[in-house]
């Protein structure tokens, strides 16, 4: 079963609406007694009426989906400084460990080659 969120209901019902609206109004129209003429200029101007309403709707939409977008893109940015900034630190805690660790290692090696030295003066 495919679920829609509240928004999209209520586009669609509103959708819906108006071209119920615009199809009875039509209806109504062409059932009146108007000359030719009046009639036409009528419908053409709900049409236009219409199609406005319709095209803001449509531009109220993209507008809260770029919206949404747009959330969603800086956290994921966010996540993803957060992320880097924690691999870097650890990559610094383990460099500082391996250059500790080399340091003392170079200082017993140097420690060994000065005992050596030692016991071959002796």
């Amino acid at each position: 079963m495919t679920t829609y969120d509240t928004t999209d209901r209520t586009a669609y019902i509103t959708l819906g609406v108006m071209l119920g609206g615009a199809l009875g109004v039509a209806a109504g129209m062409l059932l009146a007694p108007r000359r030719g003429d009046e009639l036409r200029e009528q419908l053409r101007q709900r049409a236009h009426d219409a199609r406005d309403r319709t095209r803001d709707m449509a531009m109220e939409k993209v507008s809260q989906t770029l919206d949404k977008s747009q959330a969603v893109v800086e956290k994921a940015a966010s996540k993803t400084k957060d992320t880097a900034n924690k691999a870097a630190d650890k990559a610094k805690d383990t460099a500082d460990k391996t250059a500790t660790r080399a340091r003392r290692a170079a200082r017993q090696a140097q420690n060994d080659v000065d005992a050596l030295r030692g016991a071959e003066e002796e």
